[in-house]
């Protein structure tokens, strides 16, 4: 539905819109405009800035929040279990080199899709 088209049409006869940014894009754009990490802790929705006549609202959801925060949890939880089977190796002393142990640690936190 969004299309450059559209949008011009929309805009040609003075209508107003609303659109979303992918995430990444989101969170290119704020690191772009150096927006203070603080702004999330606020009340939302809030205007962060406005450029050639488009205001950028963000928006977000208590909801949202806890499921991301539980998300990075689970993450964080499986990077946990996927490095202690490494420190296992290393106490075992079945590993002993700096640079295999950061190949396995990363290996291990790859097959645990931890490693973002």
């Amino acid at each position: 539905m969004i299309s450059l088209d559209n949008i011009k049409l929309i805009t040609g006869e003075n209508l107003g819109y609303i659109m979303t940014l992918r995430h990444e894009r989101a969170k290119d754009l704020l690191r772009e405009k150096d927006i203070e990490p603080e702004l999330f802790d606020k009340n939302l929705p809030l205007t962060i800035f406005e450029e050639d006549g488009k205001k950028y609202v963000l928006c977000g959801s208590k909801y949202r929040r806890e499921k991301d925060l539980y998300v990075f949890g689970q993450l964080l939880k499986k990077g946990r279990q996927a490095l202690c089977v490494v420190k296992r190796m290393v106490d075992e002393g079945r590993l002993k080199k700096y640079d295999k142990v950061i190949r396995h640690a990363q290996k291990k936190l790859t097959e645990s899709g931890a490693l973002r």
